[in-house]
């Protein structure tokens, strides 16, 4: 599954924990136009598609957040963080107590064969899947991965996922 599904699912076993998307953070900055949002979109112009966010730049998506999350008493769940050991260290040095990191790997070539399979929806950005192939039906059709209120079926290849990005990213 995809890490920010897996996150949700997390989410829900643990009853109540708030998810923190890191990627749905970065998106709802860059389209507020925030002044974070536009040093993101900076940072994104300069460098190839498939390279990590700086530090610098996702610490202040991250610590506000853990904040609240640490004043409300509530358990947080956080994808597409840490990415790196610094970011490790600046959630210990933030007093989070005891975090514990679930960190999903798999086989090269079986990532290789998942990213290059994976759609998202255009209509929503949400992950979908390839339906079976079942006799009679059109081969190529795709669902949401999870139950949405998008009726959409308009599967694409997110651009971070082209060949160099995917490279990039799998050699990170």
């Amino acid at each position: 599954t995809e890490v920010a599904t897996f996150a949700r699912l997390i989410s829900a076993r643990l009853r109540a924990a708030e998810v923190i998307s890191i990627p749905a953070v970065v998106a709802a900055e860059v389209s507020h136009r925030t002044h974070l949002g536009t040093q993101l979109s900076s940072h994104a112009a300069k460098e190839e598609a498939g390279s990590w966010l700086p530090s610098a730049l996702v610490a202040p998506l991250v610590q506000a957040r853990l904040q609240r999350a640490q004043q409300a008493g509530g358990v947080m769940v956080l994808s597409g963080f840490p990415r790196t050991s610094d970011q490790l260290q600046m959630l210990q040095q933030a007093g989070v107590p005891s975090p514990h990191v679930l960190h999903l790997a798999r086989a090269r070539d079986d990532a290789e064969r998942h990213i290059a399979d994976r759609r998202i929806c255009a209509a929503c950005g949400e992950p979908m899947y390839p339906l079976p192939a079942v006799d009679g039906a059109p081969a190529g059709l795709h669902s949401h991965f999870v139950e949405t209120d998008c009726d959409a079926d308009t599967p694409l290849r997110a651009a971070i996922d082209d060949a160099g990005a995917l490279q990039r990213r799998l050699d990170a």
